[in-house]
C-alpha cells in the first residue's frame, strides 16, 4: 500500500474495530513453548493487509530507533528475496528474535500448531511455479536454493494443541475478510494483497510502480553480486518517515 493511503486504511481499520477482530483471530491460535531460533524467518510467509497495518502501527510507536535499518532491511529483502538465498525476515533481529513478535502475522504464529502431515501438505511444493515465470516472462533463472526451498517442519516448538489443516485455512478466511472491508474484495481473495510483511513495507516507503523494477535488480544482482539500481532506491528510500 502507497504510503498516501495507509493513513486513511490505518483510520478505516481503527474506526471498525478491525484489529480487535484480528486479535480475537489470533487468540484462537493455541499456546506454545517456542525457543524463538528465528528458523522460520529464513522465508516469511504472507500476511494480509490488516497485518501490515497493525504492524505498520506497531513499528512507527515502539521502533522509532531501529527505522532507517528495518526501511532498508524491507527495501533488500523486497528486490533480493527470490535470488539471494541468504536473505531474510527484516524483522529478524541479530540475535535471532523476532522484533515484532507481538504483532507478528497469523501465518507466523500458526507454525508449528500444524502435525507434520498438514505442514507437509502446505509445503510440498517449492518454488517451481515462480522459477517458471521468471524464466519464461524475464529471462531470470532462480538460484537452484531457492527453487527448491521448503520451510521445515519444526520440532521444538511445543503446542499446547495442534490445528487441523482446515482450522488455519479458516483463520487465514477470517483475516481476508478484514482486507476486505479496506480494500475491493476482488483484490483480497485474489491474493493481491497477500505477500510478506518486507514487500508491503517495501511498496509503502518506494513507488507503486516499483514492482516492475525488481526483474532489472534480480538480473544485475545474479550477474554481478551487486545492483546500483537497487542502491538508488534505497537512497530514496532513507528518506521514508513512518
Amino acid at each position: 500500500m502507497p504510503a498516501a493511503k495507509i493513513y486513511e486504511a490505518l483510520a478505516v481499520a481503527e474506526n471498525n474495530r478491525l484489529f480487535a477482530y484480528l486479535e480475537e483471530i489470533y487468540e484462537r491460535v493455541p499456546e506454545a513453548d517456542c525457543q524463538r531460533c528465528g528458523t522460520c524467518c529464513a522465508d516469511p510467509p504472507p500476511a494480509g493487509l490488516i497485518e501490515y497495518l497493525n504492524v505498520y502501527r506497531y513499528v512507527r510507536d515502539n521502533l522509532k530507533d531501529l527505522h532507517p535499518e528495518l526501511v532498508e532491511r524491507a527495501v533488500r529483502f523486497f528486490f533480493l528475496h527470490l535470488v539471494d538465498p541468504d536473505a531474510k525476515c527484516p524483522f529478524l533481529g541479530t540475535d535471532s528474535r523476532c522484533l515484532i513478535y507481538p504483532v507478528r502475522p497469523l501465518n507466523c504464529r500458526l507454525y508449528g500448531h500444524l502435525d507434520r502431515k498438514a505442514h507437509e501438505e502446505l509445503n510440498s511444493r517449492g518454488m517451481e511455479d515462480v522459477g517458471e515465470y521468471y524464466r519464461k516472462t524475464h529471462g531470470i533463472t532462480l538460484p537452484k536454493e531457492i527453487l527448491e526451498s521448503r520451510i521445515p517442519y519444526c520440532e521444538d516448538i511445543k503446542s499446547k494443541g495442534h490445528l487441523k489443516l482446515e482450522q488455519a485455512q479458516e483463520m487465514t478466511m477470517g483475516v481476508l475478510a478484514l482486507d476486505a472491508q479496506i480494500l475491493p474484495s476482488r483484490l483480497v481473495f485474489d491474493q493481491v494483497v497477500y505477500a510478506p510483511l518486507g514487500t508491503h513495507l517495501a511498496c509503502s516507503v518506494l513507488n507503486e510502480g516499483v514492482q516492475k523494477k525488481r526483474p532489472e535488480v534480480m538480473k544485475e544482482y545474479l550477474e554481478t553480486g551487486a545492483s546500483p539500481l537497487m542502491e538508488k532506491y534505497l537512497e530514496r528510500a532513507g528518506k521514508f518517515n513512518f
